[in-house]
């Protein structure tokens, strides 16, 4: 979970950093703007890619391998009855809880971070800042 909470600190901080005037409107409403801030940062076309990129990984990481290294092309299906991989699951698994995690922690961190950019007290080396927290967790 830190991983992912690391992660999604850089992604939104780096998002925010290229654009801030975007971000600020909808940081300082009252409650702030998530939905906005959601669409700022995420982009379904990059989620595509990466669940594509991810099972192709999967399928070599999973996959037969002849006695040079090569890997020896199997069916998806017929790597999860021989019981190496199930690739449905694993982009299933990345599509269902590992994105809405990151995204919930990317959007959650934009205004901890952002106000501290803004005031000058500084970026993602500040204290935790989290909707709905105390920042201590």
């Amino acid at each position: 979970m830190k991983l992912i909470e690391n992660a999604g600190m850089f992604v939104s901080e780096s998002k925010f950093q290229s654009a801030p005037s975007d971000f600020v409107p909808h940081i300082l409403s009252t409650p702030p703007n998530t939905e906005a801030l959601t669409s700022l940062i995420y982009k379904p076309e990059v989620e595509a890619r990466l669940l594509v990129r991810l099972a192709n990984k999967a399928r070599v990481y999973g996959g037969e391998m002849d006695a040079d290294g090569r890997v020896v092309q199997v069916s998806d299906e017929e790597l999860g009855m021989r019981g190496k991989i199930d690739i449905r699951e694993i982009v299933g698994m990345y599509r269902d809880y590992v994105i809405p995690l990151t995204k919930d922690v990317e959007v959650g961190q934009v205004p901890g971070f952002s106000l501290r950019l803004m005031t000058g007290t500084g970026g993602l080396s500040g204290p935790s800042v989290r909707w709905g927290g105390s920042g201590s967790d």
